[in-house]
């Protein structure tokens, strides 16, 4: 095994762009799990239908759980290869909460010389507070999922309307099935609030009928581009109106992703995001309505008939997906996983991605 450079971190250390500069220096290739393709994930063991399910069920510390042994797979496998890398770990692959899992990667990592840590300061308890000061921003969902409920736009669009209160996900994907009607555009599209479960449905009915799941909002980096979306505009207007800001802002490039992705896809399930069928301008709803006029198989999910029902059902959700993540999130801070397999420490507080990009640097060659 090559004696590669290893960079871990919590979350809140901006390991990439650290790793990214390191790389470049030192003449390294660069190498993240984000690297992999979905490919190469089911070939490791990835189920992307139990993944959608923890989420459903338990949030991201389930999802946490749930891909714990694969993670360390991973780990496993990046460090096998032939080229000496610059590998970057994020702390969900390094933070293992089963003392088995833990010796596992401690062992994977022995004989690394630099497994660098770098984290914000020496005090568990500080990185705390910096990460909920991070947090503390997290947009209420709760309030705009409210909005998305009245909105009209979803019953506008709908050709039918699944009821998920009291039914088991294989329920509902039954109903949806039931409703569907074959035709030339017979692909089902999933609309409704965030938290509704579309995902999941989605993936169900994929499995089901043995086609691909296509979200809406793991397109905005496909089809964002082909507009003028600008990044640092969304940030102001999320500055200045809030969430509420930052969704006025992507209404128009809400629906130009809607619009491709059905001209790009077919035969297939999809599902849109909460943002993805309500509009306030006639403008863009209709350009969505139009889009999905010929569609059979537009099917809005919510978790009641009575709208004050489903807002405060899915209020619920939203508080238990926040505890979930901070949860996690906490974990992956203060967790002493970091020093049984770090072999150097920087702190990084206060300082820039191109200082700690030197510092690493510095331990590098200073050991070799």
């Amino acid at each position: 095994m090559p004696d590669h450079i290893v960079l871990v971190g919590p979350p809140g250390v901006p390991l990439m762009a650290i790793g990214e500069q390191t790389a470049k220096l030192l003449g390294l290739p660069l190498h993240s799990p984000d690297g992999f393709t979905d490919a190469e994930w089911e070939q490791f063991g990835y189920n992307s239908t139990a993944d959608i399910k923890a989420w459903a069920e338990g949030g991201a510390y389930a999802s946490y759980r749930l891909h714990m042994p694969l993670r360390v797979h991973v780990v496993g496998i990046m460090l096998n290869r032939a080229e000496r890398s610059l590998i970057v770990l994020p702390s969900n692959y390094v933070v293992q909460e089963e003392a088995d899992l833990l010796h596992e990667t401690k062992a994977l990592l022995d004989n690394i010389t630099h497994v660098i840590l770098l984290t914000p300061s020496p005090d568990v308890n500080e990185n705390a507070l910096l990460l909920d000061a991070d947090l503390v921003n997290f947009p209420d969902w709760s309030e705009v999922n409210a909005y998305w409920v009245n909105n009209p736009s979803n019953e506008r669009l709908a050709k039918h309307i699944v009821y998920t209160k009291g039914k088991t996900e294989e329920q509902m994907r039954d109903e949806i099935l039931a409703l569907r009607q074959d035709g030339a555009k017979s692909d089902i599209i999933l609309i409704g609030p965030k938290l509704t479960g579309k995902t999941t449905l989605g993936r169900l009915l994929a499995d089901v009928l043995h086609l691909p799941q296509v979200s809406l909002d793991n397109l905005g980096g496909q089809y964002l581009p082909e507009t003028d979306f600008d990044l640092a505009s969304a940030r102001k207007a999320h500055q200045e109106g809030g969430i509420f800001g930052w969704l006025r802002y992507r209404r128009p490039y809400e629906a130009h992703i809607v619009e491709r992705a059905l001209q790009d896809n077919r035969n297939c399930v999809i599902d849109f995001g909460g943002g993805h069928s309500v509009y306030d301008d006639e403008a863009n709803f209709n350009r969505v309505a139009k889009a999905l006029a010929d569609y059979p198989n537009v099917v809005l999910i919510l978790p009641a008939l009575d709208k004050a029902e489903s807002i405060q059902i899915l209020k619920q959700r939203f508080e238990a997906d926040v505890a979930s993540e901070r949860k996690l999130q906490r974990l992956l801070v203060t967790h002493p996983s970091y020093e049984a397999i770090k072999k150097q420490v920087i702190y990084t507080k206060d300082k820039t991605a191109d200082e700690l990009s030197a510092a690493v640097i510095t331990i590098v060659n200073g050991d070799t």
